[in-house]
């Protein structure tokens, strides 16, 4: 195991920051890493994957879903009840959306909600 640098041994620092760092008593060897950060380090990958990296694939999804139903924005937006430009706030993952909006969605497509969530995180 390695000895820890002190202020003494470190050999980057200037003869003057060594003087100002024992003043205040600082170490010149790195914090261990918070518990937080060892969490994440075991994290699986559902644990890892941001709320906004899902929004994004989400999004994604629909869009290829829609593309494929050859429909517009506005075209999906008459029979789901949802703003066309909310549907495109949806697809680039900018807005958060509840269950009933999903499901107005999947309606609109004629697929089941789960389509939706067929990505790969």
């Amino acid at each position: 195991m390695r000895t820890p640098r002190t202020v003494e041994t470190a050999p980057y620092l200037l003869p003057g920051m060594r003087n100002v760092l024992k003043r205040i008593k600082v170490c010149a060897y790195p914090r261990k890493k918070s518990l937080e950060a060892k969490r994440n380090e075991r994290a699986t990958p559902m644990e890892s994957l941001s709320k906004e990296k899902f929004l994004i694939l989400f999004g994604q999804q629909l869009m290829k879903i829609r593309k494929e139903k050859k429909l517009s924005y506005r075209e999906l937006a008459q029979p789901c009840n949802v703003d066309y430009s909310d549907i495109s706030k949806i697809e680039k993952g900018q807005i958060k959306i509840q269950l009933p909006t999903i499901y107005e969605l999947s309606m609109g497509l004629n697929v089941h909600p789960k389509d939706l969530f067929d990505f790969h995180l």
